[in-house]
């Protein structure tokens, strides 16, 4: 028993001693962290209540402090009264007004299936903890309670059982102790100069157990939520996209403008729409889709349990507790505001299904649009008349006593398409929102402007050069600034590449930038560019550094759009381009009028541009056959390599339906197969009879197998679209001959891994180089030994003061006599005399770094 007692003190020991140093740590990064804060501009608010964090406030008092409050045309200053006006202020902000408000009934709501209610109620096994655990940042989750999830993962042999505890006890009663459910609100500034509360976005900071409970049932409401919201929210589910609204948006208007018809477009803004979810309502809505009792009790346990403070200069508030909201930083809020935006959705689809409410109708399979969503960012469009907006105001006042979201008029812009002023004028007077003028703003990307003007490019060529602005280039070595380039300025651009193809002037443009960036730094003053783009944009196993062009880039991203066209369902967006585009006489892989000039035309041509090995990249999208009722039978490619309307271009003139699917042409029946036609006239001429003979051979000889249509991209070994390899695809051409064989890897800086590349490509600015370029040197000769010209051979093989460091190099490295003519030779010293692996990896930095 004394041994015993022994071992279980010293393992007790071990443990608070690894506790104690792991906190240690923890306080070492936040001190680092906040240490790099301070020199940025956005240091805000505060991370902590330090003396160090006060000198730097103090420094920056007119960016950090929150502004006075004015009460009684009184400023309030003193911090312990700012801190009490605060919580008043945030206090009333999330209490409900209205204890009783209305419940609507959406009978028309999808609704969950038992299998899926099974899964969501199911117990919570210790793998699905851990990887909810494990699958949050280690810095995340700054809670009241001190700890984070990197204490969490380094102790979670110890800690394992403590939390699967807590989770069977939640998952039996659907309550979170007060201790664990306590949080703090940090406030995030919405605008550059904020002038009051109400210009702080409240972010709520959740501890690690609140956090890792609404993370499981996150994970697990995110896999049938999909089933249950409709096409027209695009927000935080998979295989949906943000730019699906402004693509739908950019097609409609320029339908109505093409087909010269009116319509309205209100762009919708939520006052505090998180902040204002009435809770009773969420709960309705849950039971009306066929959620288990289970799980809304675990919901509004969640709900319930949220108290907060605020964070005022890194000082908290006292707690009080919130009677309305989704916290903003709770990990299944915005899964729950899909829910409660899902209840408007039903409202506008059943207005329109009475008649009360019309959208644009594209004329084709009766297909129309009235309202798109994504999160609280809604935009409403119908038929331009008064009683169409009269009943898109009953429609938001209904929701509003429902839901406790009150539409913020002020920020709310109603749009007139093929109106005149005057008449949108007279129609804001309904709703008594502001009139939106083209082009505008939608999720964050410009909609409703003609994107091949090089104008209209401004605010995103802007966005680099602030970007660039902030930096300390001067202090950066040129690896680093080659870093930031391809980590962050190829990136900047990459939204609106996404969706619109650049000018080659504003492509241009931004390279320059880059360039400038690369050799210069901020500076706007003019620097030699010591290797040519089209080097410098060479993949690294060619000789180059790997930076990509933007127009590769553009290519890719766009082309992308083809894929999930194929592959991705039947999406409101894919729905909407078929409306808009369906009746067109251009046959392509996608369907695309030929009068057309938005951006889904750019994307169309995209796929048709030819690339360095001659073939297009429509060629690379292959229909795999299954039931044949998703590929068309002579446009999209499935028998062939190609398109059978190219293969047999006779029989594609005489066929009625051109955009006919495999289904509706093909059957097998028992295993025998039975074609279907639907020719103007019956092949006559010795050509088309020809040709009709050639097709039933290739039919009959296609090995069908049955199933779902599936799609292949023939650029990625595993048959899925990649943009990453799309790109690699079109940049594959012809490159500049660049006769550099280089080792990247290894130990030393990238900056001298940069300069050893320059060298081998002899583009270093020594004297001769530098004269080559026109600059007046009053000598030529070598610095070390002034005895012959400056160049990079001479520098790292003749040179008598190089040579000496060589030859000293081969007495501590144990080298043979080293014989070397030129850069490359020198580049070589460690593959040729260094046996293994490790020896060449340590030899070949040794070198760099003399060199």
């Amino acid at each position: 028993m004394v041994n015993g007692t022994k071992n279980l003190e010293e393992e007790e020991l071990w443990v608070w001693t690894e506790c104690k140093k792991s906190l240690q740590e923890i306080e070492l990064y936040r001190s680092r962290d906040l240490k790099q804060k301070s020199r940025v501009k956005w240091a805000s608010l505060g991370d902590e209540n330090t003396s160090f964090f006060h000198s730097v406030v103090n420094g920056r008092k007119a960016r950090n402090t929150i502004p006075g409050l004015e009460i009684r045309d009184e400023w309030i200053s003193k911090p312990a009264l700012i801190k009490r006006e605060v919580l008043s202020f945030f206090r009333s902000h999330f209490k409900e007004e209205v204890k009783q408000r209305l419940i609507i009934v959406c009978d028309g709501l999808r609704r969950i299936n038992d299998q899926d209610g099974i899964s969501l109620t199911a117990m919570f096994s210790k793998q699905e903890i851990k990887e909810a655990v494990f699958d949050c940042g280690s810095n995340k989750a700054p809670g009241p309670d001190g700890f984070n999830f990197r204490f969490v993962k380094r102790f979670w042999n110890l800690l394992e059982e403590d939390f699967y505890r807590i989770m069977v006890e939640f998952h039996d009663t659907g309550i979170i102790n007060s201790g664990c459910s306590s949080a703090f609100i940090t406030l995030i500034p919405k605008v550059k100069s904020p002038m009051g509360l109400k210009d702080y976005r409240p972010i709520t900071l959740i501890g690690v157990i609140s956090k890792v409970i609404s993370k499981i049932l996150a994970n697990r409401l995110k896999k049938v939520l999909g089933k249950l919201i409709s096409d027209s929210q695009s927000a935080f589910l998979a295989d949906r996209y943000i730019l699906d609204g402004p693509l739908v948006v950019n097609e409609v208007l320029e339908w109505l403008k093409r087909r010269k018809k009116k319509a309205f477009l209100l762009k919708i803004d939520f006052e505090k729409a998180y902040d204002n979810v009435n809770w009773a309502f969420l709960l309705s809505i849950l039971s009306q889709m066929g959620f288990p009792s289970m799980w809304r009790t675990w919901i509004k346990g969640i709900l319930e349990s949220a108290q907060a403070s605020v964070l005022v200069n890194g000082s908290p508030t006292f707690q009080f507790n919130s009677e309305k909201g989704l916290r903003q930083g709770d990990p299944i809020s915005p899964f729950l505001f899909l829910i409660v935006m899902e209840c408007l959705s039903w409202m506008l689809e059943r207005a329109k299904s009475i008649g009360e409410l019309k959208g644009i109708n594209f004329l084709v399979d009766d297909m129309d649009i009235n309202h798109l969503f994504f999160a609280d960012d809604a935009l409403i469009m119908g038929e331009w008349s008064r009683d169409n907006l009269q009943s898109t105001a009953r429609i938001l006042r209904v929701f509003y006593l429902c839901s406790g979201l009150r539409i913020n008029l002020h920020k709310s812009n109603l749009f007139g398409v093929g109106t005149e002023d005057m008449e949108v004028d007279s129609m804001m007077e309904v709703l008594g929102c502001k009139r939106g003028a083209f082009p505008f703003v939608y999720l964050g990307i410009k909609v409703g402007a003609k994107m091949s003007r090089i104008a209209n490019w401004n605010e995103v060529v802007e966005v680099i050069k602030n970007r660039l602005a902030s930096w300390k280039a001067k202090n950066l070595s040129i690896g680093g600034r080659l870093i930031l380039l391809k980590s962050v300025l190829e990136n900047l651009p990459i939204y609106y590449l996404s969706l619109y193809k650049a000018p080659k002037a504003v492509i241009e443009s931004m390279e320059a930038i880059m360039r400038r960036f690369l050799w210069a730094g901020c500076n706007e003053e003019k620097k030699i560019n010591w290797v040519a783009w089209d080097i410098i944009t060479t993949p690294k196993k060619a000789g180059g550094l790997g930076i990509s062009k933007l127009q590769d880039v553009n290519g890719a991203l766009l082309l992308k759009w083809v894929w999930r066209f194929k592959n991705g369902g039947s999406y409101l967006w894919k729905k909407v381009m078929m409306g808009c585009h369906g009746s067109g006489r251009t046959w392509s892989l996608l369907p695309c009028t030929s009068s057309a000039s938005g951006c889904w035309k750019q994307i169309v041509k995209i796929g048709e541009k030819k690339i360095w090995n001659g073939n297009t990249l429509y060629s690379y999208f292959v229909g795999v056959m299954g039931d044949g009722s998703t590929i068309n039978f002579w446009v999209d490619s499935w028998l062939r390599e190609e398109p059978l309307r190219l293969t047999y271009p006779l029989l594609f003139r005489l066929e009625k339906n051109k955009w006919a699917t495999v289904s509706s042409r093909l059957r097998v029946t028992d295993g025998l197969k039975s074609l279907q036609w639907e020719w103007r006239h019956a092949p006559s001429s010795t050509e088309e009879v020809s040709e009709f003979f050639n097709l039933i051979s290739d039919i009959y000889d296609y090995d069908w197998k049955g199933g779902k249509d599936q799609w292949k991209w023939k650029g990625n070994a595993n048959g899925i679209y990649s943009v990453k390899e799309a790109k690699k695809l079109i940049a594959n051409g012809p490159h500049p001959v660049v006769d550099v064989k280089m080792k990247w890897k290894g130990w030393v800086p990238l900056k001298i891994k940069i300069m050893v590349w320059r060298a081998m490509l002899n583009r270093l600015p020594t004297k001769m180089e530098l004269l080559k370029r026109g600059l007046s040197l009053p000598a030529v000769l070598c610095n070390l030994c002034d005895s012959e010209m400056e160049t990079s051979i001479h520098l790292f093989t003749g040179c008598f003061v190089s040579a000496e460091i060589w030859s000293r190099i081969e007495r501590w490295c144990r080298l043979p006599p080293l014989i070397v003519f030129d850069v490359p030779d020198v580049v070589k010293i460690a593959d040729l005399h260094a046996t293994t692996r490790q020896s060449k990896y340590i030899l070949r930095g040794i070198i760099f770094t003399t060199m």
